[in-house]
Order: structure tokens, then sequence, then C-alpha cells
């Protein structure tokens, strides 16, 4: 295993703190963590897929767990340029299994929308930020008190 100082690369778009395990020529699955979540929070997933054979890419997100803090605008430009910047840099070409964890689920839609070509699978774990539309009944529904009481009198 490498030490946690051969683990950093420098990217255009900041020092990104990452970690490759499994198989060089195994398949190759990136979990993109959550805003606020480091990569650690794959470690659960990760051992299962390289027992499979996976080559498994994780990574914290600039501003996030050990990557560079740069002062710049945060956003799907710089996550997304963080991204092709770490795959290009591992010299990861072939299509690649795409996971995004929460707010990582924009982050991994947004990459599938510009490089479809590289995608072999998309997968959203618990996606956040596509902004669901909520109809009024629906908003009424979750104000406290309200839902439990129109299935009351529903008798549902």
């Amino acid at each position: 295993m490498p030490s946690l100082t051969e683990q950093f690369l420098d990217l255009p778009s900041g020092r990104t703190h990452y970690r490759v395990d499994g198989p060089p020529g195994g398949p190759v699955v990136v979990l993109v963590p959550g805003a606020t979540l480091p990569m650690f929070v794959w470690d659960g997933l990760a051992e299962p897929l390289v027992e499979a054979g996976y080559r498994v890419v994780r990574y914290d997100l600039l501003g996030r767990g050990a990557s560079a803090v740069p002062r710049v605008a945060y956003g799907a430009d710089l996550y997304r340029r963080q991204l092709v910047e770490l795959l290009q840099r591992l010299d990861v070409a072939g299509p690649i299994h795409l996971l995004g964890l929460a707010f990582g689920a924009i982050i991994a839609a947004d990459f599938a929308d510009r490089h479809r070509e590289r995608l072999a699978s998309l997968t959203y774990v618990a996606p956040d930020g596509f902004g669901v539309h909520t109809t009024r009944f629906g908003r009424l529904m979750n104000l406290p008190g309200v839902g439990e009481l129109v299935l009351s009198v529903a008798d549902w």
C-alpha cells in the first residue's frame, strides 16, 4: 500500500488526494464522493469491487478531504475538470464504470453528459442536488403534521 504522500497528484485544477486499488488490467470503476464526504466513504464498497477484479479509483474532491483548497469558484466545471485531469494522469483510457454518491451524482452526470464515449456504466447512489420539482400538494403534505392528518382522515 502506498504511503499517504504517494497518493497525491498535482493536477492543473489542484493537488488531488487519490487511491487506486485492484489489478492493472481490470475494468475501471471510479467512485465520486459527495460534497462533504472524503473518499474513505467508499471503503466498504471498494474492497468487494477489487475482489471481483475491478480497478478502483477513489479521490477527494477539491476543497474536501486531503485534496487542495484552491481559491477558485467551486462547481460542476471545476469538479469535471478535476475528474478528467485525474483520469488523464492515471492513464485511464478505456470506458469506465462511474459511481456518484450524493452530490457526486451531479459530478458524474455532468461528466457523463460531456464524455459519453468514456462510460461503460453510470450509477447514482443517493443522488442529491438534481432540483426535484415538487407540486403544491406535495409541499403541503411535507408540512409538519399535515401529511399525517390527511392520511389519518383518508384512513390509508
